[in-house]
């Protein structure tokens, strides 16, 4: 058995390098979801499956590419945004976190964080978060307050 997951594991790595990892997490995600047909050919039994399985099996897909790669803060940082799409609050900010951990001077990944902690109410540390965001790059933050 572990034989097994470790020849999965080695043939998973040799595609990365081939493909890069961006490409094997867009593949993943088609492969789950069925979200894109190819030449006008509709993905057969797509329809069969709930969203919420979808979304499950995406975080699952991260997860994988998370195992394979875990000092990728950006691959941290995706799962929280899927997290966060979701609603589940509390996962997405461990991500973030996990993806600050990493790389502390990501703004995008603070200013997420400050919507997370928005979300749950904590209002306080979601300022801290939104205010780190603005000093690591104030024209972001121009950005932001528009959108809003």
């Amino acid at each position: 058995m572990n034989k097994l997951k470790s020849s999965k594991a080695s043939r998973t790595h040799r595609i990365i390098k081939v493909l890069g990892i961006n490409a094997v997490v867009f593949l993943m995600l088609v492969s789950i979801t069925g979200c894109v047909s190819f030449a006008g050919i509709p993905n057969s039994g797509s329809s069969n499956i709930s969203i919420s399985n979808k979304s499950d099996e995406a975080i699952k897909a991260y997860d994988l590419v998370i195992e394979l790669t875990p000092q990728d803060s950006d691959r941290w940082a995706t799962k929280g945004n899927a997290l966060y799409k979701l609603n589940k609050f509390d996962e997405a900010l461990n991500a973030y976190d996990k993806s600050i951990e990493i790389n502390p001077h990501n703004s995008k990944v603070w200013y997420n964080k400050g919507a997370v902690l928005d979300n749950l109410n904590k209002y306080d540390e979601a300022i801290k978060a939104y205010e780190k965001a603005i000093e690591i790059n104030p024209q972001d933050s121009k950005a932001w307050y528009t959108k809003a």
